[in-house]
Formats: C-alpha cells, sequence, structure tokens
C-alpha cells in the first residue's frame, strides 16, 4: 500500500455430523456471521474487475498446491506453513464477505521480494498488505502475529468496500480506512496503492496464476456459481435468493421446502429434526431415489454421476470431505450460488452461499433432468 491515508479471532467450529457410528466428524471451517444481510447475484462491474465483497472461489488446498506448483516448496517465510495461511485468508475472508483468494493474491503482489512471496520487511512484521505504508517512507503498521495481520487485512478491505462503520464479523484489529472508498479491484489502483496497473495486470495475474497451478482434488471444472456472487455490506448468513420448485424434482422441492427452519440434530432423520445426509435421504426419496444413509456413502453412491464444477445445477448434490471415504457433510445445490443444508447444531434447515473449503465433489442423482424453475422460499 503505497497511498491512501490510514487513521489510526476467532475462527469458529462448524460441525456437520453424520450419522456413522462411534463417529463424530468434525469440519474446520469458518462460521457464518449471522448479520441477516443478503447475498446475491453480483452485475458485471464497470471496471471489469471483481467486487471485493463476495465469496472465495479458490480453496486453501487450491492455493497450497499453487505455492509448491511455483517452486516455493515447503517454504514457511513468516513461521506458518502456507496452507495454513491461505485457510485464515479463505476462514476469516468469509467471515467478513471479502474474496480471501484475491486478498492472497494481494498480500503475494505487496510482499514479494527477490522473487519470494511474504519475502518483505512489512511481512515478517505480519503486515501482508502494506498497510500504511506510503511513497514517503512511512514505516506502516505492525502486527503481532501472522493471523492478525491477516484479518486486519480483511477488515481493512471490507471498510474500503463498505464503508467505516461497517459491521465487522470479528474483534477490530485493522485501522480505520482512511481513503476513497471502492468496490472492486481495479478501484484500488491510486487509492490503496499510488500504482495504476495494481489490478491489471500485477494482481490479476497473480490470481490467474494460481488458478491455472491450483489441481482441484476430487472435483472437475475449475470455476463456481458462486464466484460470480456478492455480499452486501457486513453480509454472513445470505437470505435464500430463490428456490427452485415444480419440473421433474417438483416434490423434492416441495418437501425441502417444508423443512426449511426445522432445526439440526445429530442423527436426524425427521420429520421435525434433520442432520445434512437425513435430509439429502428423505428429500430424494420423494422422487424415487434412494439414498443410502449417511454422506460418504452417498457420495459413493452417486460418484458414477460426478460433473464440473462449472456445470452445476439445481438438485445437484454437494459433498465436502477430504477424500471419498472421509466425506462429512452433503448439502443441495438451490441455484444462485446457494445450497440447501442441515450443517450443524444450534442452526436449521437453511439456504447459505456455497463455500469452496474442503469441497470435495458434485454430484447429479437426477441424471439429464432439467433444472426446475426458481421460486422466492416462503
Amino acid at each position: 500500500m503505497k497511498t491512501g491515508a490510514i487513521a489510526g479471532v476467532a475462527v469458529a467450529t462448524v460441525v456437520c455430523v453424520v450419522a456413522v457410528p462411534f463417529a463424530v466428524v468434525v469440519l474446520f471451517a469458518l462460521a457464518l456471521a449471522n448479520t441477516g444481510s443478503s447475498c446475491g447475484p453480483a452485475a458485471p462491474t464497470a471496471d471489469g474487475s471483481p467486487t471485493i465483497l463476495g465469496p472465495a472461489t479458490l480453496t486453501a488446498s487450491q492455493i497450497a498446491a499453487w505455492w509448491q506448483a511455483s517452486g516455493h516448496g515447503q517454504a514457511t517465510p513468516v513461521g506458518v506453513d502456507i496452507a495454513t495461511l491461505a485457510g485464515w485468508y479463505i476462514d476469516h475472508g468469509r467471515a467478513e464477505g471479502v474474496r480471501g483468494d484475491y486478498a492472497f493474491a494481494q498480500a503475494v503482489e505487496e510482499t514479494t521480494q527477490a522473487g519470494t512471496p511474504f519475502n518483505s520487511p512489512a511481512a515478517h512484521r505480519f503486515n501482508f498488505a502494506g498497510i500504511g505504508i506510503t511513497g514517503s517512507g512511512a514505516h506502516g503498521y505492525d502486527f503481532p502475529d501472522a493471523q492478525t495481520g491477516v484479518v486486519a487485512q480483511l477488515q481493512l478491505l471490507k471498510e474500503v468496500a463498505a464503508g467505516n462503520g461497517a459491521a465487522l464479523a470479528e474483534a477490530r484489529v485493522a485501522p480505520t480506512w482512511g481513503g476513497r472508498p471502492a468496490t472492486t479491484w481495479a478501484g484500488l489502483a491510486g487509492n490503496w496503492a499510488a500504482a495504476t496497473d495494481y489490478w491489471d495486470p500485477n494482481i490479476k495475474a497473480i490470481y490467474a496464476s494460481m488458478g491455472r497451478g491450483a489441481p482441484q482434488t476430487g472435483i472437475t471444472g475449475s470455476s463456481l456459481v458462486s464466484a460470480h456472487t456478492s455480499c452486501a455490506p457486513g453480509a454472513g448468513v445470505p437470505v435464500a435468493a430463490g428456490l427452485p420448485v415444480s419440473g421433474n424434482l417438483g416434490p423434492l422441492w416441495a418437501f425441502l421446502r417444508a423443512q426449511l427452519g426445522r432445526p439440526y440434530r445429530w442423527g436426524g432423520t425427521g420429520p421435525d429434526a434433520w442432520d445434512c445426509s437425513g435430509l439429502m435421504q428423505a428429500g430424494w426419496a420423494q422422487v424415487g431415489v434412494n439414498l443410502p444413509r449417511v454422506s460418504a456413502e452417498q457420495y459413493l453412491y452417486t460418484r458414477g454421476a460426478t460433473v464440473a464444477l462449472s456445470a452445476i445445477q439445481p438438485g445437484d448434490l454437494v459433498f465436502w470431505g477430504p477424500s471419498a471415504q472421509g466425506i462429512h457433510h452433503v448439502a443441495i445445490y438451490v441455484g444462485n450460488g446457494q445450497v440447501l443444508d442441515a450443517l450443524k447444531t444450534g442452526t436449521n434447515v437453511q439456504i447459505q452461499a456455497i463455500w469452496t473449503r474442503d469441497l470435495f465433489a458434485v454430484t447429479r442423482p437426477a441424471g439429464g433432468l432439467a433444472p426446475s424453475p426458481v421460486l422466492a422460499p416462503r
């Protein structure tokens, strides 16, 4: 950050437990901030660059794979392995509604020295985005550890896009933004940084390299519908943009519509409470598809109909886990970058933005059935 006047964490545990005897599988993802704001399709931006606010497309494992493929090996330039560092960008970015994968690319741009990202003096002070550093030699801000530095960068990006006073999901560690507002990554040029090429080709090229050099595990395709979704300021748990109805899967959608708001319960198979796989099993039974009981088995049962993530359609099942045998969560895609699921204890059956961390596969139990039209849920 070469210009721009700057005035002077917990990542929660998301639990989706499937009904596997003697096993409780815990997914360390991020907790969504329940602000009641909404997420919806993003209109094309005037400058052609992505919005600052919105969900990440790349996962932490993809970023780590790019790091390895780029020849950096197992280097830990700030005392943290790259997978952990990337995970903080994805998790805390989701908490604040900021595209954490693009923020990681921004950090690479800001901290590269002698050809190695996170190798600048500022990076070793855990200031990964040049916060407060100017062309006139201002020292900028120091942060006590790498995770705090990541959170500070993401919170400041949120304020750039949403304005000072935007609700933060985590305790403030960032200074207050004192520069001009910007809602897109290209808008940071001449604002966050003096360089007019700050986005294109700099951050844009880094992000493109990350996408090309990060092989996906267990899924095909490289883009995600939610990559075209943006969140309103302060957005956390999104309001549903719509739930498909009628069509060949009409009975499935009607059943799922009726379950919205019912509580999660480990091992729940209805009718008043559900776990993730119990809900999917009961839903698909409405259209004559008899899924196994638990999420890992549901993946194995449907993996012959795996589809590209870029071709995801309403009705497709989305699975999360490190491997086929380690699947620990399942949801159904409903369109607009959103899934319907029963996530964890303390939540209800809900529609929320799809997330990419630990996403393993997408399958299509309905085969060639056409997607259904969309109608707002009750």
